[in-house]
């Protein structure tokens, strides 16, 4: 859904993926229906693979005609939060020091960055800033509505 949203806030007759230099995934137009249909799936994966299986033709994907290969992918965390620490809102997302010296994750969660005007952002998830910090990447929607960080 976050793939429909994404594309369809653009006009109808422009291609879904204008950087694709090989094959032809439609016009924003033709993926309308699919993408309200997909909206009203109740979230099983039972109607999620109904829901492919209906309206997709899986293509063998290779590797220059060699059907072995590796794909690889990854998890953008999306988190929540304000500029300024405020309500359940008080784990700091820190920049990069100036100074970069190599802190333990130990030594940065006890504080040693507290003070320093490294704090970026606050969010209410310690696991998913964790995984942040360590995986990245990520986007924090900013609670104000003003913008994604």
């Amino acid at each position: 859904m976050k793939s429909c949203t994404a594309f369809l806030a653009r006009g109808d007759g422009e291609p879904l993926d204008p950087a694709v230099n090989a094959g032809d995934f439609g016009t924003v137009g033709e993926w309308r229906g699919l993408c309200a249909a997909a909206a009203k799936l109740p979230g099983t994966d039972a109607a999620a693979k109904g829901f492919f299986e209906a309206n997709f033709t899986p293509v063998l994907a290779g590797n220059r005609g060699d059907s072995d290969g590796l794909f690889t992918g990854y998890f953008e965390i999306a988190l929540n939060g304000p500029r300024r620490p405020q309500y359940k809102f008080q784990i700091p997302l820190y920049r990069r020091p100036a100074n970069p010296k190599t802190y333990s994750r130990a030594e940065i969660e006890d504080g040693a960055f507290a003070g320093k005007g490294l704090e970026l952002l606050w969010v209410d998830n310690p696991i998913d800033a964790y995984f942040l910090a360590v995986q990245g990447p990520g986007v924090v929607h900013l609670i104000d509505g003003s913008a994604d960080a």
